[in-house]
């Protein structure tokens, strides 16, 4: 009976997500740094699965560099979300091949220090998704907004796989240490398959980011109340939105707005949140909704045309977001008979 293992499984499922990325590129060139990574991740699988499952480990130097790269591109792949400098500068963007370059130097000098670096490697980027995790929407600001949420979720994976390494290779030492590496194979075997688990949801979440929208829950915020300032900021929001159509685009971002009012980021989202009670996601997404009740209720349209005329870009998104604004679904809603 033939079977097969977690190893070649994610390996297999990676290869297929490589392939979905890719197809979707002529749509959306903003997939490219996922399609790239899905690629590196589905390579790291199938190696991972050739050194254990079939004990063959002469491309253990391959795996070991894709190791190091995976972390640094996965950080230029997410920085375009963010509010800090876009695109590549190659002075400075060539400073995240350090890690590769060290494990190259460790490997023709002193390779039992290989291992060392990877660990840094991954703790440094590790920390720096962590922290970007927890600044929230303003950080990611170059994010569309329907995406934040999925987005968020595929960094919190990020995250979680990074650190994870981290904490593997810490109880692969202590087992060195303590029952001269007893356990070591079974702790590595595992914690590749627990990492690459890891990848594969980063790159679902973070490629559905680019590509599909989905509400978020309500910012959590200490004030007690608006401000006038926070007032007269979420009308002119509001204006901007209600004027030449900006709130149907679906690639919106918090930045764009932000930019458009000529003010910082924070205080747009500040305002959103303590005026509306709602983070912008949510408040763009009921902008669209009244919208699309507009076209529902005074023209023929299809519902399927008036999903992307109104700026969603998946049905089960338009109908999950319509449902919790009206409490209608959008057939009910052009049924119903207009309020007096």
């Amino acid at each position: 009976m033939l079977t097969f293992s977690a190893a070649q499984i994610l390996a297999f499922v990676l290869v297929l997500l490589t392939v979905a990325v890719t197809l979707r590129l002529w749509d959306n060139r903003r997939l490219l740094p996922f399609a790239i990574l899905a690629a590196l991740a589905a390579m790291q699988a199938c190696l991972v699965s050739l050194r254990w499952d079939f004990g063959i480990i002469s491309a253990r130097l391959l795996q070991i560099m894709l190791s190091c790269v995976l972390p640094s591109m996965s950080w230029l792949a997410f920085r375009s979300f963010t509010a800090q400098r876009q695109g590549l500068s190659i002075p400075s963007d060539l400073l995240h091949l350090l890690p590769l370059l060290a494990v190259l130097l460790c490997y023709l000098l002193w390779s039992d220090s290989i291992d060392a670096v990877i660990v840094v490697a991954n703790l440094f980027y590790g920390v720096m998704f962590l922290r970007l995790t927890l600044k929230g929407e303003d950080e990611l600001s170059n994010a569309a907004l329907g995406g934040l949420p999925n987005l968020r979720r595929a960094l919190w994976f990020m995250t979680f796989s990074l650190l994870g390494s981290v904490c593997v290779d810490v109880l692969v030492v202590i087992d060195f240490i303590h029952s001269d590496g007893l356990h070591a194979p079974t702790l590595i075997a595992a914690g590749n398959l627990v990492i690459l688990f890891a990848l594969v949801a980063m790159l679902q979440f973070g490629a559905s980011a680019v590509t599909g929208n989905e509400p978020d829950e309500a910012d959590a915020t200490t004030v007690t109340g608006p401000t006038s300032e926070d007032s007269d900021i979420a009308n002119r929001v509001r204006a901007l939105l209600d004027a030449g159509g900006l709130a149907t685009e679906p690639d919106l971002t918090l930045n764009r707005i932000a930019r458009r009012l000529t003010l910082p980021v924070r205080s747009v989202s500040r305002a959103i949140n303590l005026v509306h009670g709602r983070n912008v996601s949510q408040f763009v997404n009921e902008v669209r909704i009244a919208k699309a009740c507009d076209m529902l209720r005074n023209t023929d349209t299809p519902i399927t045309r008036v999903i992307y005329d109104s700026g969603f870009q998946t049905k089960s998104n338009f109908n999950r977001e319509f449902l919790r604004v009206t409490g209608k679904t959008p057939r009910d809603w052009r049924n119903a008979p207009p309020p007096n």
